[in-house]
């Protein structure tokens, strides 16, 4: 009997259980709310290829894709049929997106959501809160803490400083991505530094973004959003003063087609958000081909069922912090620096064969794994922090915050092979490397076909062989590159120890996050003058 694909599973018993119980308050609310279902099929004419799609083929060679999300398929529906607009739609099924090997993931998710189309007025937003708030209630689900934010804020607050386009590219692309060197970086060149704002924007959230409020730029388009976002707050109190909401002054839009007012949620139980959704007006068309505004609400039902499992086990909350590490050369480099910013780790002095431990106070907890899974325990909600060389996270896929560059355990990617290789005159070079991902980047940017042999050690003896013409691989001090008579014929990228965290993880434990980065921005820039502006 053969077994299911790697990446799929069934469900049974109490998970399915909770599952159909979601669906049942799900579809009662909304009916009561006179929202309309609509359901549309696995399969989708799949004209072109994507790579968040899995695809199917006929037998006379047309392409289907399975259904990756509901966003294609409302939009299909939208644009062939004759629908009298305002309209509220709901929608709970299954969807499906390629497998990752190997990475513990499954391919198929389940989604619900809820729409209002062809409504421009505020009365949609509102809506579409209530409604959050109705389900929040009625799963019995109230300790979720929501985030309001708005997809064109960065744009607007950039916008009051004189700034060219590619300034505020390179802006928000650290903002967003909470890369704290490369922001800090970016604002010193800008000559921005001293803005008490920008340099508390990163991390603007929670109770720190409601602190930074009265701090935002003074402009019609921003002070709009503020007023708009206080009504959804007063509605939240109204509906329940215990539920917890503050504004994201620094969220990433959900998606590119988003246009105004977002809102997410989250809980201290799980590691991805659960509702999540917003305003977003250039993505649906009617049957005319007119632009639909919209405002929804996506539902990540897994996330909701792993939450419902554990309220109703009454699993006491987390209470503590998991650092994992690279072990060896990163780890050994960073112990000093976590210490000097006030993070316990004496029980890694002693580590011999143990790959767990915590602090004195039990309130940390760190993991010992191979460079290559720091990142792996990350995803799974495992890790809320992970130390990890640069070198390894450029070679896989990566969906945390890279908060910052922690200057130890530095090294160099260099191109190396013997004395008398000529990488100018070889038509079609093999590269030997443990890093493809680099390597292709580099010869890219050089217009320079080649041939990459992946090897997972000793690469310098790939020359030395003729198994390749040269290598692309870390240096720290090139001895062993001279040991075996290679010599550097370029360097590539520095690399070198980085602090990532779980995004989510980064929300649960803001005050934390806060003070650790603080703390260790006071140890890397140490005559920066300017970190007293930061808010704790």
């Amino acid at each position: 009997m053969e077994g299911l694909p790697a990446t799929s599973r069934d469900e049974f018993g109490e998970e399915l259980l909770i599952k159909q119980s979601i669906e049942h308050h799900f579809n009662l609310i909304l009916n009561q709310a006179h929202f309309l279902p609509i359901a549309t099929p696995f399969l989708e004419k799949g004209e072109t290829l994507r790579p968040d799609s899995m695809y199917l083929s006929g037998k006379d060679g047309e392409l289907f894709t399975l259904k990756s999300d509901m966003t294609r398929p409302l939009s299909r529906f939208l644009a062939t049929n004759h629908i009298n607009y305002p309209t509220h739609l709901y929608y709970f099924g299954e969807t499906f997106t390629p497998p990752t090997q190997l990475s513990g993931h499954y391919n198929q998710q389940t989604q619900a959501g809820f729409e209002i189309i062809g409504e421009t007025s505020w009365a949609a937003e509102q809506e579409i809160l209530q409604q959050t708030l109705n389900l929040m209630a009625e799963l019995d689900v109230t300790d979720l803490e929501i985030e309001l934010s708005d997809a064109k804020l960065a744009d607007a607050v950039l916008a009051t400083y004189q700034l060219s386009p590619q300034q505020i590219t390179c802006l928000k692309d650290a903002l967003f991505n909470k890369n704290m060197t490369q922001y800090r970086q970016k604002l010193k060149a800008y000559h921005l530094i001293d803005d008490t704002f920008l340099v508390n924007w990163p991390m603007a959230f929670g109770l720190r973004g409601d602190a930074l409020l009265p701090l935002l730029p003074d402009s019609p388009e921003i002070n709009a959003m503020k007023t708009h976002w206080q009504e959804l707050i007063n509605s939240v109190k109204a509906f329940n003063s215990n539920i917890k909401v503050h504004v994201d002054l620094a969220a990433r839009p959900l998606k590119s087609y988003y246009t105004g007012t977002t809102i997410r949620t989250f809980s201290q139980h799980v590691s991805e958000y659960i509702f999540s959704g917003g305003r977003y007006d250039q993505l649906l068309q009617d049957h005319r081909g007119c632009l639909l505004p919209a405002v929804g609400i996506g539902i990540n039902v897994d996330a909701l069922a792993t939450l419902k499992a554990h309220t109703n086990k009454q699993q006491p909350e987390k209470d503590n912090l998991t650092f994992v590490l690279a072990k060896g050369r990163v780890e050994k480099a960073v112990r000093p620096l976590l210490k000097n910013a006030g993070i316990d780790n004496s029980a890694l002095e002693n580590p011999e064969r143990k790959l767990i431990f915590h602090s004195n106070d039990n309130k940390l907890t760190f993991i010992l794994v191979k460079a290559d899974d720091v990142v792996k325990y990350l995803d799974a909600g495992i890790g809320d922090i992970g130390i990890v060389g640069s070198d390894t996270m450029a070679e896989q896929p990566f969906n945390h915050y890279d908060l910052l560059d922690l200057n130890v355990a530095r090294a160099q990617f260099v191109l190396a092979s013997t004395h008398d290789f000529r990488h100018h005159i070889n038509m079609r070079p093999k590269i030997a490397t443990k890093y493809p991902t680099i390597t292709r980047q580099y010869f890219d940017k050089q217009n320079k076909d080649i041939q990459i042999i992946k090897l997972t050690g000793s690469v310098e003896l790939a020359p030395l062989t003729d198994l390749a013409d040269a290598i692309v691989d870390i240096s720290q001090t090139g001895t062993t590159l001279k040991e075996n008579n290679l010599k550097v014929l370029d360097e590539l990228n520095d690399v070198s120890a980085h602090l990532i965290a779980n995004r989510i993880s980064v929300r649960q434990q803001r005050a934390f996050f806060n003070e650790l980065i603080y703390n260790l921005l006071n140890i890397l820039e140490p005559n920066d003058e300017n970190l007293s502006k930061s808010i704790n």
